[in-house]
């Protein structure tokens, strides 16, 4: 057996868990910690995890959903210069010539409108000895608030205007370097790693050079991935002067730290292009769709979504919601008297307990707090229970609705299908043929 001549991934990139799947966890076995200490102090760990779903995003270095590359090896004096946003008819041809005169390496990450738009700087840029990435077909900046399915077919149709070229990048880079939870399994059945950066100049697309060069150098290191932008906005009126400046300065600063613009599979030491040359007369995946009669084999459909499909669990759901008919279940003024009642618990409790701690303070009466806190907490914790109890029947229902009607679409779109199917082999293989 031959051995792997790939370079080993370095092993802050092999764990398939990212600091989202780690903080589900602890928030769960807090919550659970703090429901049998004080339950009002349960609600802490979720809306910390739901704030953290909204900040994170944000920072990519952070690969809170997702295992995300911002830099690679630090042991040796390069880092990797990488282009978004490209090609590009007026920029891309002079930063080609720019880096070839420096003798540098760049990774660009593409678009596919402009590549179809633009095949022949694709060409340059792979003859040039560059390396290419996905940037998605559209680079829609909201994309990650779309649902899987555009995300999925965005990342495919990326690749696939890619295979003419024969290649097939290996990593891919979201637009504004914005990630969410489903973007981990969709770069997981394309075969693919996220790469964002450890250097970003916030240029807003090359809108904002003044002091580019100091921001996106004032702390490189060896390992770190820039970012920096292929392209001109409208009112540079196709003057790229003032940019390849900035790109000359960026690499300037970069030797005189003793650094070398590499290729980005070179720093991150693993590959981040193929060769994927298609057949003739092959069509790309994205573009390519089964005919209307033809139907997926029996075995190639996974047995536990039969099993799925034909649950009592699942029948339950469905009965129900079709018994339901539509209408939506309506909080009761039970339950909603039962939340507010739990909600003036805790304003009930530690804040309250604060206030007397101050007067007590102030006061010089320690008596007050030593007295009023108990029975601040006493009231509370009744005003709790009271609440559960109001809340807690109703509370259950609408729960229960709202799975039973996520179980019900669920079933509609994917399951159906296979209940049905899975429903008359039953009933053929009960009647059997006759001897």
């Amino acid at each position: 057996m031959t051995e792997d001549p790939r370079p080993a991934a370095p092993p802050h990139l092999r764990c398939p868990l990212s600091f989202f799947h780690v903080s589900a966890v602890v928030a769960a076995l807090t919550t659970g910690l703090l429901l049998l200490l004080d339950p009002r102090l349960a609600l802490w760990p979720p809306v910390l995890i739901v704030l953290a779903c909204f900040v994170a995003p944000f920072i990519p270095r952070l690969g809170f959903f997702l295992p995300v590359i911002t830099r690679g090896d630090r042991t040796r004096p390069a880092a990797a210069l990488t282009f978004d946003d490209g090609p590009d008819p007026v920029s891309t041809p002079l930063l080609l010539d720019l880096l070839a005169r420096r003798g540098a390496r760049a990774t660009f990450f593409l678009i596919g409108e402009k590549i179809e738009r633009h095949p022949g700087l694709v060409r340059a840029i792979l003859a040039a000895g560059h390396e290419i990435g996905n940037h998605t077909y559209g680079h829609d900046v909201f994309l990650m608030l779309r649902g899987r399915a555009r995300l999925k077919r965005e990342i495919a149709r990326g690749q696939d205007v890619l295979r003419p070229f024969g290649v097939r990048p290996l990593v891919f880079r979201p637009p504004v370097g914005i990630t969410n939870p489903r973007l981990y399994g969709a770069l997981q059945e394309a075969g693919m790693a996220c790469v964002c950066f450890r250097r970003r100049p916030a240029d807003f697309g090359n809108r904002r050079l003044k002091g580019l060069e100091a921001r996106v150098t004032r702390r490189l290191a060896a390992g770190d991935i820039l970012l920096l932008h292929d392209g001109l906005p409208p009112r540079a009126e196709g003057r790229a002067g003032p940019w390849l400046t900035v790109v000359e300065g960026v690499l300037d600063a970069m030797a005189g730290k003793g650094l070398r613009a590499a290729l980005l599979s070179e720093v991150i030491r693993r590959p981040v292009l193929e060769s994927a040359a298609p057949e003739a007369g092959e069509a790309p995946d994205s573009l390519r769709r089964p005919p209307a009669t033809e139907k997926m084999p029996r075995m190639m459909r996974p047995a536990w979504k039969r099993k799925l499909a034909t649950s009592p669990f699942v029948k339950r759901a469905v009965a129900e919601e079709a018994a339901r008919d539509g209408r939506k279940t309506k909080l009761t003024p039970r339950f909603l008297t039962g939340m507010a009642l739990f909600g003036l618990s805790n304003l009930l409790a530690w804040p309250l307990i604060g206030l007397l701690g101050i007067l007590a303070a102030r006061r010089n009466q320690p008596a007050l707090f030593a007295v009023g806190s108990p029975i601040a907490y006493g009231v509370s914790t009744l005003v709790f229970f009271l609440g559960i109890v109001l809340a807690g029947k109703d509370g259950l229902r609408f729960l229960r609705s709202l799975v039973y009607r996520g179980v019900a679409r669920f079933h509609a779109r994917h399951l159906a299908a296979l209940g049905e199917e899975a429903g008359r082999a039953e009933s053929g293989s009960a009647t059997g043929p006759e001897d």
